[in-house]
């Protein structure tokens, strides 16, 4: 007895949808290169660099930037009248690029005075707490630090418990009262009681045998 084979049978319908599910992911594919082509070609157009460069609208670069600092210290917290400070100032260039022209601003403590001759690479702009290192800007480059003094001295008639302080500053974060972060330092001092032996007279006396 001959066996039975069975057909199977598929409608029009399950033909057609079928065929759409195997079309969808050929078809995807060319959409999406369609879509490249044509925003590579609209006019204006440019892709963003891949490696350094400024980006639009951002104004600086991606590959490095200058990062100056600044610090001072005279060493001491309490000072006496008629002590003479010299304070060292500290300025870096923490980033990787060379920093742009600039000079230090020293705004001594209004309580002291200052010795111009001890400060021969500083320059009295006459401005009130103005004083400039130095006469022509300077560039760092990047890593690169550096150093300086500054000297004032308290005068034997500065009261008790006056507050003494020392601020510098860049001039490229002009005005100096705007300066920010590690842009500007300031260091405190106070006057205490005490003697500066360096103001009292050597006094001898010969006696006769």
């Amino acid at each position: 007895m001959a066996r039975k084979i069975l057909k199977l049978r598929i409608h029009a319908n399950e033909k057609r949808r079928a065929t759409a599910l195997v079309s969808i992911p050929f078809i995807l594919p060319l959409f999406g290169l369609l879509f490249v082509l044509m925003t590579q070609g609209a006019a204006g157009y440019s892709p963003p660099p891949s490696s350094g460069g400024a980006l639009p609208m951002e104004g600086r670069l991606q590959n490095g930037t200058f990062d100056l600092q600044i610090s001072k210290t005279d060493g001491v917290h309490y000072v006496t009248p008629g002590t003479v400070i010299t304070y060292t100032i500290y300025y870096t260039n923490a980033g990787s690029l060379t920093s742009p022209p600039f000079h230090v601003i020293e705004c001594p403590p209004s309580d002291t005075t200052v010795q111009a001759e001890a400060n021969p690479d500083w320059t009295d702009t006459e401005a009130p707490c103005y004083w400039r290192y130095p006469d022509s800007d300077i560039s760092l480059d990047g890593g690169a630090s550096s150093s300086i003094t500054f000297t004032v001295t308290v005068p034997v008639t500065v009261s008790y418990g006056t507050q003494l302080d020392n601020k510098v500053s860049f001039s490229i974060d002009d005005p100096p009262g705007d300066t920010q972060g590690d842009n500007s330092y300031t260091d405190t001092d106070i006057v205490v009681p005490g003697f500066n032996f360096s103001y009292l007279p050597l006094v001898t006396k010969v006696y006769a045998p």
